[in-house]
C-alpha cells in the first residue's frame, strides 16, 4: 500500500477532539477513511492556540546506516514522541484537496508540495503504530517558527486542551 493513502493526525482530526474547530472535518474524515490505530512519531509538538503544531525530528544522524533512507534515520536520533491516530483514506484524490485546504497547505509552489502561506507542508514521514508496526504516512507539519510557541512536552494535544479548559 502506498505511504500517502495512510494519513496521520495528532490535533483537531482526531476521533477524540471535543473542540468546535474542525468538528465538521472530523466527521468527513471519519467517513471517507479507515481507523488503523494509535501511533506516532518522532518529533515536537506545539501549542499554536487551539490547534496544535508538528515538527519532525529529521536530523541526519551520523551513525546511520549506509542507503537507509532519512525516515528511519530520524528514529535514531533523539527526540520526543507526537501521539496520535493513524487512519487510511479510502480515496486520497477526495480527501486531500480538502484537507490541505483545511491546514492552509497551497499546492504547487516548491518540492515538498507547499509554498507554506499557511504555515504547514503535507509531508510522509515513519510513524509507528501500538502494536510497533512502522509505517509511512502522510501528516500536515507545521513549517513556521516555533520559538514563539509552547512546546506540548508530552505530545498529546488531547490531554493538552483537556487540561487547558479546566
Amino acid at each position: 500500500m502506498r505511504a500517502k493513502t495512510f494519513l496521520f493526525v495528532y490535533g483537531t482530526l482526531m476521533r477524540g477532539c471535543k473542540s468546535e474547530l474542525g468538528r465538521q472535518q472530523r466527521k468527513r474524515l471519519s467517513m471517507e477513511s479507515i481507523y488503523v490505530g494509535p501511533a506516532c512519531v518522532e518529533g515536537r509538538l506545539y501549542d499554536l492556540g487551539g490547534y496544535p503544531g508538528l515538527k519532525l525530528n529529521l536530523e541526519i544522524s551520523t551513525e546511520a546506516e549506509p542507503g537507509s533512507d532519512v525516515s528511519r534515520r530520524a528514529w535514531k536520533v533523539g527526540g520526543n514522541i507526537v501521539g496520535g491516530e493513524l487512519v487510511r483514506l479510502l480515496n486520497e484524490r477526495i480527501s486531500f484537496p480538502w484537507l490541505d485546504a483545511y491546514e492552509g497547505v497551497y499546492l504547487g509552489a516548491n518540492d515538498s508540495g507547499s509554498d507554506n502561506r499557511g504555515g504547514y507542508s503535507r509531508e510522509i514521514a515513519e510513524v509507528q503504530l501500538d502494536i510497533g508496526q512502522r509505517v509511512k504516512a502522510s501528516m500536515y507539519v507545521f513549517s513556521g517558527p516555533e520559538m514563539r510557541f509552547r512546546q506540548i512536552f508530552d505530545g498529546c494535544w488531547l490531554r493538552f486542551s483537556r487540561r487547558s479548559k479546566t
